[in-house]
């Protein structure tokens, strides 16, 4: 072998030996695999639900969603998500939406995208409001005022915008604006313009953003009238062991039960001295406490209607009245 060769070849083994090893290099700088399998489980009532595969990269530490409302264009990241599920909520109904999923992994690397595109029309009616309750309460007696108080379960849609109340004095009325007492955003609403002795009957309604109504949820329930006392006379002389005794409560529906609280003191702010309950028909009972000495005593009695799940659902208060004892 000439020199001329030899030194050739030692040339070509030195550029060998000082060239970069281009595989740390590539490593350090592939991007991650692409997820799989993206699909939109949802796309409508302004709201995306978006799922795919995960990405087969180990070094994988999460996925960012863009959105775009040009196709091919215009792409702007939305969220970054460690799981492989993505929500979008409050979209325009009519509005098409583009979306793009990459994996990123720990250098901040994305990987191809994932392309998923739709029109969140608004379809579908809101569920009727779940688990509505009506709670009236007639504390006059004691200066207060009366209310029927609605709550429900509140819904889930994402384009939600508000509840329907309506109300009537008729058990099977129409829903239209003349019954229409208000517009909650909110799962609960005081109905304050009320007449005591009354039946009120209830229908609530769920709204979305597009206009479209869900079936009603219904519930009644009366608004007590206060009580009267009837035994002992307000202001004159009763026994020692005195009975007390009050009208009672007509019960409009078949399955309520109703209960008497009787309470007893030595002056109308004082504690209690005494406290009987009486359940169904009976509308008297008999003081059971130590004898009464001298003087004068306040009395008072609160009424309290339950439906059949035993909660209470109507609450009227008597008057604060009192006696004497010689």
């Amino acid at each position: 072998m000439s020199r001329l060769q030899i030194l050739f070849l030692l040339g070509i083994v030195w550029l060998w030996g000082c060239g970069e090893n281009p595989t740390d290099s590539d490593e350090e700088n592939r991007p991650p695999s692409s997820p799989h399998d993206l699909q939109a489980v949802k796309f409508s009532d302004g709201e995306v639900v978006l799922v795919w595969v995960e990405s087969d990269g180990e070094d994988v530490t999460g996925y960012n969603v863009y959105r775009s409302e040009e196709m091919g264009r215009d792409f702007e990241k939305v969220d970054f998500v460690s799981q492989t599920r993505f929500y979008d909520t409050d979209l325009d109904y009519d509005m098409p939406y583009f979306y793009q999923v990459v994996a990123v992994n720990s250098q901040g690397i994305e990987s191809a995208p994932l392309y998923v595109s739709g029109r969140p029309l608004n379809n579908l009616w809101p569920a009727t409001p779940k688990g509505i309750r009506a709670e009236a309460r007639n504390l006059s007696g004691l200066g207060y005022g009366v209310e029927i108080e609605l709550r429900w379960e509140a819904n889930m849609e994402a384009d939600l915008e508000s509840y329907r109340v309506y109300g009537s004095t008729e058990r099977n009325f129409h829903m239209d604006e003349t019954t229409m007492i208000a517009t909650v955003e909110l799962p609960w609403f005081n109905h304050t313009d009320l007449a005591v002795g009354t039946t009120y009957y209830y229908q609530v309604t769920a709204m979305d953003r597009g206009g479209l109504e869900s079936p009603a949820a219904q519930s009644a329930v009366e608004l007590l009238e206060p009580l009267q006392l009837e035994q002992p006379v307000n202001g004159l002389y009763a026994e020692s062991k005195p009975v007390f005794a009050w009208k009672g409560v007509p019960m409009v529906r078949p399955y309520t039960k109703v209960r008497y609280t009787v309470s007893l003191a030595s002056g109308p702010l004082s504690r209690e001295l005494w406290v009987a309950e009486v359940e169904g028909s009976d509308t008297r009972v008999r003081y059971s406490g130590s004898k009464l000495d001298a003087g004068t005593y306040w009395w008072k009695v609160l009424v309290e209607v339950f439906d059949e799940s035993n909660s209470a659902v109507s609450i009227t208060l008597s008057s604060l009245e009192h006696f004497r004892i010689r």
